[in-house]
């Protein structure tokens, strides 16, 4: 489906892209635990501007999905290691999938600056804001349907549980 397309993209961050995300932070996604983590739509916002048929969910969906792609309702989510790490209770994705409103989780790697890294070290956040110029390059890790996402989480006391990546790569492949 995207595996292709996200493998291939390079895509460098303009000015236009970085004011965009600022202003955005700052209004109707000030929802969103720091500035850095809005960057990760930057994929979202190249698929949405670039695939046929695929289109940004507005409203209360969008905390839901994030892309809808033919009959799939998407959420992307970024990963820096093997793991996702559940944000909310699985009820909350069981029922939007029952519900039809989140059909899919579709995971991706980038090189964008980690705070691990020395130079990022400072700003307090785990992921840097990327700073315009950058050259973001993407990793497609696979799209898989709610349900098999749920039945690999493993459960952790006093959290939503995380489920590996690559378990699911072994189980269903990267598709």
């Amino acid at each position: 489906m995207f595996r292709d397309y996200i493998n291939s993209l390079k895509l460098t961050v303009t000015e236009e892209m970085y004011k965009r995300h600022d202003e955005e932070y700052a209004g109707p996604k000030s929802t969103y635990s720091s500035r850095a983590n809005m960057d990760s739509e930057y994929l979202e916002d190249n698929i949405i501007e670039n695939i046929d048929e695929a289109v940004r969910f507005t409203g209360p969906q969008k905390f839901l999905a994030d892309v809808s792609y033919r009959n799939m309702k998407i959420d992307f989510k970024e990963i820096a290691t093997q793991w996702y790490h559940v944000k909310h209770p699985t009820s909350r994705y069981l029922d939007a999938f029952q519900k039809q409103k989140l059909t899919h989780f579709l995971f991706f790697r980038s090189n964008r600056p980690r705070n691990n890294q020395m130079e990022y070290k400072k700003t307090g956040d785990y992921y840097a804001v990327i700073p315009v110029g950058f050259e973001l390059q993407f990793e497609y890790l696979g799209c898989y349907d709610v349900m098999q996402v749920l039945n690999n989480i493993e459960t952790e006391p006093g959290r939503n549980g995380k489920v590996r990546i690559e378990t699911l790569q072994e189980k269903y492949g990267a598709v």
